[in-house]
């Protein structure tokens, strides 16, 4: 796709940031008999049915490209990458410290940590960890805590406003009648990210530009991001009738750049497990 350039205002420099949008497209044949079976026998919309299917899996590989841009160490600047002192599967390990030193050294860099991108497994391991369920206000319930409860720690407690838990399971299967999942979050080992990405309504929240043709963008101010995302193009559905093969088909594409603005404004604690 063509690229641009987007400006990127840093305290008091404006420095210019290349970028360049990449499509991504899947289709799906949907045969006028099996329309009309699933119709008759199970009362759906099988159009409908295999589209949003493509959708969830064009969805699921874009929080895996995310992930693998926030998890990967050699992504981040020197020092950007923490090992916790213990992992946080042991019963003496101190995940809270491992998350104070990582928003420590935000703030060095004068922001403040607002955004959280953790494994599944990492979540797993906080739920029944001693000094993380320390951050309840009666620390006498000892009871594994649930996704929404640690959620609402990191929220109130550490001031995150973005939270993300990564699971991301995919169908290996070429076969639409069988299922073969594969969890592929953990690829880079088990890990969580803490940085800073402005709010939306603070900002243009990670620089998006949206309905910009061909990813050509006239620029976006960003005063501070770890990251960036530009939309070239939204997500679009074209179908298209095949007489000859009696059917129907659906193409839902969308073109984006994401990246690493900030190399300093994102920490990884990895081998958390």
């Amino acid at each position: 796709q063509d690229g641009a350039l987007v400006n990127i205002s840093r305290g008091p420099r404006t420095e210019g940031v290349p970028y360049r949008c990449q499509e991504h497209a899947r289709g799906t044949r949907v045969p006028d008999m099996r329309k009309l079976a699933a119709a008759q026998t199970l009362g759906i919309d099988q159009a409908q049915n295999q589209m949003g299917g493509v959708v969830h899996e064009m969805a699921t590989l874009r929080d895996r490209r995310a992930a693998v841009l926030l998890g990967t160490p050699g992504n981040w600047a020197a020092g950007a990458v923490l090992l916790p002192a213990e992992q946080w599967d042991q019963a003496t390990s101190n995940p809270v410290d491992d998350i104070r030193a990582a928003r420590s050294a935000l703030r060095l860099r004068g922001t403040e940590a607002n955004a959280v991108c953790l494994t599944e497994a990492a979540a797993e391991s906080l739920a029944v960890n001693p000094v993380w369920l320390d951050n309840r206000p009666t620390n006498t319930d000892r009871t594994d805590m649930d996704e929404a409860e640690i959620e609402a720690i990191f929220r109130t407690k550490y001031g995150i406003t973005k939270f993300k838990i990564v699971r991301l399971v995919e169908n290996t299967s070429h076969d639409p009648d069988v299922v073969a999942l594969n969890y592929i979050a953990s690829e880079l080992g088990e890990w969580m990210w803490i940085g800073y990405v402005p709010d939306v309504e603070e900002e243009e929240g990670l620089g998006t530009i949206e309905g910009v043709p061909g990813g050509i963008g006239e620029g976006v101010a960003i005063s501070q991001s770890a990251t960036y995302r530009v939309m070239g193009k939204d997500w679009d559905v074209e179908t298209t009738r095949e007489t000859l093969r009696l059917s129907d088909t659906g193409v839902i594409s969308y073109a984006e750049a994401i990246g690493i603005l900030q190399n300093d404004l994102g920490y990884v604690v990895s081998n958390i497990l």
